[in-house]
């Protein structure tokens, strides 16, 4: 939350640094795979083979690429399926996560990226949480310079697709 306020308020700054987000998208997925194991699900990762390094802020790369994965395995059923794609082109990396959940309500979609916002068919399911990740990981990718992008169905799953420069200057 902190690092919310500092966004808004324009004290943060960034740490940038040179990385694969190859390694970052691998770290990141050993850091989950223990609850990925637990709900027995399926994890499946394509990367391109033409990734090359970026230079970013990995820890908030980081961050929001931690927020979306957790999302995705708290809101998929036992034996449901996550998918990680990641691709370049010339001027950005995109990520995409995309998952067999619960997904959201048609009419609730505007108000995914809102502060304390919770889908109302994800409460059954999962009834803690603070509404604040999807906020937070819109926040620091535009913070990143980047955009990301929800498509979500009702029963059907999530994908989220987050877009951000490979060089921030």
């Amino acid at each position: 939350m902190t690092n919310i306020l500092n966004i808004e308020h324009g004290t943060l700054s960034l740490n940038l640094k040179l990385f694969h987000p190859k390694d970052l998208l691998t770290l990141i997925v050993k850091k989950f795979d223990r609850e990925i194991q637990q709900k027995h699900l399926k994890l499946m990762a394509e990367i391109s083979p033409d990734i090359s390094p970026m230079v970013s802020d990995s820890q908030f790369l980081g961050d929001v690429i931690s927020v979306i994965l957790s999302n995705s395995i708290k809101y998929t059923p036992h034996l449901g399926a996550i998918n990680l794609k990641l691709s370049a082109d010339y001027e950005d990396i995109t990520f995409v996560i995309s998952d067999t959940g619960y997904g959201v309500m048609e009419e609730e979609k505007p108000h995914l990226f809102e502060r304390y916002f919770r889908g109302s068919n994800i409460l059954k399911y999962e009834p803690f949480g603070t509404g604040l990740s999807l906020f937070y990981a819109k926040k620091v990718t535009e913070f990143l310079g980047g955009k990301i992008f929800i498509d979500t169905h009702p029963n059907k799953g999530t994908t989220v697709t987050i877009k951000v420069p490979k060089r921030i200057n």
